[in-house]
């Protein structure tokens, strides 16, 4: 059924189309009411992180096949796309929805995502010192701010401070990948987030968004579950409309791309000035 997407360096894009010999056609669909970013949990612990309000959810079908190292071209096509121009919504400095518009240049970096098992976060418990107890408690510390996030405890600690004393528990590609993302989003929340005391709603939600966001298959050589999705970061997209209204740590915009289905799912977050 073909391999799983391989991570590719960082890469910056012209304008989108630009060189291209014919412009693939992107259709918005309908998004199942069944997806786990409208799961009653999920969106009660995103309302409660302050994530709800800046976060839309989409997705377009492409109109022609695209390989999964074809990032550049993909990324250019549908963000040339005039219906994913329309339909796709970002966040403004006031705090309002606006189409995205023409969109001139813009900036992405291939995801790896290819992790299919939560035992990734098992050295939480066992790091040195350790982050989290058995029963999933996070260990507090002392009060900090990176970036302008508050960090009261190990786990935003290891996330945000470079010189935390877990830092290195996590490699420069563990970091990188998809899941390890997700779980960041979740935990460090928007400016108004309720943080937890436990991590077990962090891993679940991210479990369950990370599980959303690809499609995967088992491998008939190796009857290994694979991540078929390739997926894209989108870090900056500006024209008619800027993608991001200011700059923020919390920040992204996600688009995975199913090549079988040829279905590519948008998972966006913006932070704004709301009063």
């Amino acid at each position: 059924m073909g391999e799983p997407p391989a991570p590719a360096a960082s890469e910056a894009a012209p304008a989108p189309g630009a060189g291209a010999a014919a412009k693939a056609e992107f259709t918005p669909l309908e998004v199942p009411a069944g997806n786990a970013f409208a799961d009653n949990y999920v969106a009660g612990c995103l309302s409660k992180w302050d994530l709800q309000r800046g976060m839309r959810y989409a997705h377009f079908r492409a109109g022609k096949a695209y390989h999964k190292m074809a990032g550049q071209e993909f990324v250019g096509d549908f963000f040339g796309d005039a219906r994913v121009q329309e339909a796709f919504r970002v966040l403004t400095k006031g705090g309002q929805w606006e189409p995205l518009g023409d969109v001139a240049d813009f900036d992405f970096e291939a995801v790896p995502a290819t992790l299919t098992s939560m035992e990734f976060f098992d050295r939480l418990e066992t790091a040195d010192p350790p982050i989290t107890r058995k029963e999933g408690t996070i260990f507090k510390c002392f009060e900090n701010f990176v970036n302008g996030i508050q960090i009261s405890d190990l786990l935003r600690d290891m996330l945000l401070n470079e010189e935390s004393e877990n830092a290195a528990l996590y490699g420069e590609e563990e970091r990188a990948q998809l899941l390890f993302l997700v779980l960041k989003h979740l935990s460090l929340g928007g400016a108004m987030c309720q943080f937890e005391d436990k991590v077990t709603a962090y891993l679940t939600c991210a479990k369950r968004c990370y599980k959303e966001l690809l499609t995967v298959f088992k491998n008939q050589k190796t009857e290994q579950i694979e991540v078929g999705s390739a997926v894209y970061r989108v870090t900056r997209a500006s024209g008619a409309r800027d993608l991001f209204p200011s700059e923020s740590e919390q920040n992204f915009c996600y688009l995975a791309f199913d090549p079988f289905r040829r279905v590519c799912k948008v998972w966006y977050h913006a932070s704004a000035d709301y009063r």
